[in-house]
Formats: C-alpha cells, structure tokens, sequence
C-alpha cells in the first residue's frame, strides 16, 4: 500500500488542511479562516477535521466505505455514521 498523509496546520489566520505528496510537497486541499473556527463548535470542528481527512485518503476512505455517499452523489451510505459494523 502506497503511504498517504495528510498535515494540519494552524495559524493565525485558521485552519489548513494539506494532503502530503511527499516530503516536500503539499496540497492545500481545505481552509477554515479563524472567523469561521470561532463560530463553530468542538463537533464542527471535530467533523470538519476528520471528513476532509478521510476524503483525502484513498484506502481509508474505502474502509469506511459503508458510511460514505457513493462517488455518484446519488447512492446513500448503507450504514448511519454511529452504526456499527
């Protein structure tokens, strides 16, 4: 399996989430201004995290495959995010 990562960085400005191509380079795949983080909560920030994170890595992703819409948008997860397996 090819290694996937993904950094969080925060700073003055917000939240940035990059996916990790390899140890020099990085892709800014979502941001939060810091306008956005005071307004949310500990579960929006929570949800906001892990989503983009698991969107991002491929093998994960296809693990938690039964709790996620289909790539069609139209096929519903088959399993409610606190079912379990």
């Amino acid at each position: 399996m090819q290694t996937e990562g993904v950094s969080i960085i925060f700073d003055s400005d917000g939240l940035s989430i990059y996916r990790q191509l390899n140890d020099d380079e990085k892709i800014l795949i979502h941001r939060v201004s810091i306008g956005t983080l005071d307004q949310m909560s500990m579960a929006d920030l929570e949800y906001c995290i892990s989503t983009n994170i698991l969107m991002e890595m491929p093998s994960l992703r296809s693990i938690f495959a039964d709790y996620l819409w289909d790539d069609d948008g139209e096929t519903p997860p088959r399993l409610d995010k606190q079912a379990p397996r």
